[in-house]
């Protein structure tokens, strides 16, 4: 296995880790029981996208360094989409205008406010907006930086409110992201073998799965920390032997997955707030379609394609809008 099949599957991936993700929030349980296990920790699925967003903004970042040029380009991809989603949320929720203003500056999240409209989308901008400085302190020491940075994050874990966790307990990962991306970059350039960091990664991947099993059967101590941290070492060689099983057939591009993965970020904005009105608590789809007597998974499914086909219309028509405000502001 080669490390560059994270940049040559990544897309692929970000399909993957999203549906996990919504296989996770569907809390649809399966007649095969162990694979409600896999489905009970879809959660991860965020990991792998954090992961692969570190790998991204790395190559970014080594691209054009610019912080201006780095903060401009990621505010018109995500923030109008955010902002959007906040104000459907906070109409559909009922919330104050203080409430929506709050969440609109992510400042919800870092208080603790109950009504807070998506920890995810905050925990990112605040990466985005850390992310070039921490890349200068990056050139200088790429294994050291990364080291430090883990530890000081792991750190971090244990001496912040709770309702950090989620956040704080991501932080690993996208700087292991960040480090995967250096590394593939150096393979290009300078023609080394990168062949033990593969085993470091698999050595990592078995502590990572002996630890969990151990957290997941009350062997270990188990707090919300404990189970997040077990994905840190876990998530970067899953990814790696997921690219690797895709990439046996190298002329297929896997088009669903390559589809899916490129509108994760409307799928994570919109796809609870679509479930919840259709499905979950309005239960609008059925009273529109009788489907009560099918399966719940027919109702998942169904809400999830219209959450796709959303997301497409969603996400170009605010590239649309985007691109020409950009246009007018060069």
């Amino acid at each position: 296995m080669n490390i560059k099949l994270f940049s040559e599957y990544r897309l692929q991936l970000l399909g993957i880790a999203i549906i996990w993700c919504l296989l996770f929030h569907s809390g649809y349980h399966f007649s095969i029981h162990s694979f409600n296990y896999l489905v009970f920790y879809g959660w991860a699925g965020v990991d792998m996208f954090l992961l692969l967003s570190g790998l991204g903004i790395y190559f970014s970042l080594r691209k054009n360094s610019s912080i201006k040029e780095f903060y401009k380009r990621r505010f018109f991809r995500i923030y109008p989409s955010f902002v959007v989603a906040i104000v459907v949320h906070s109409i559909y929720k009922s919330y104050s205008l203080s409430d929506t203003i709050l969440d609109m500056l992510t400042i919800n999240y870092w208080i603790g406010s109950p009504h807070i409209f998506n920890w995810f989308i905050s925990g990112l901008i605040a990466f985005y907006l850390l992310s070039p400085w921490y890349y200068k302190l990056f050139k200088r020491n790429p294994g050291v930086t990364t080291v430090v940075g883990v530890l000081f994050s792991l750190l971090l874990v244990f001496i912040t409110p709770l309702y950090l966790f989620f956040f704080i307990t991501r932080i690993p990962i996208f700087l292991i992201g960040f480090y995967i991306g250096y590394l593939i970059a150096e393979k290009k350039e300078t023609g080394k073998p990168n062949k033990k960091y593969v085993w470091i990664m698999f050595s990592a991947f078995v502590f990572g799965c002996i630890s969990l099993f151990l957290v997941h059967k009350n062997i270990f101590v188990s707090i919300p920390q404990t189970k997040t941290l077990c994905m840190v070492f876990i998530i970067p060689f899953l990814c790696l032997f997921i690219a690797k099983i895709l990439s046996v057939f190298k002329n297929y591009k896997y088009p669903f997955l390559s589809f899916v993965g490129k509108y994760t970020f409307p799928l994570y904005l919109f796809y609870d707030m679509i479930a919840d009105y259709l499905i979950r608590v309005d239960y609008a789809l059925y009273k529109i379609v009788d489907i009560s007597s099918y399966p719940l998974w027919v109702s998942e499914i169904i809400v999830a394609v219209i959450g796709l086909i959303f997301s497409y219309f969603f996400q170009n028509m605010m590239d649309k809008i985007t691109d020409k405000i950009r246009l007018k502001l060069e």
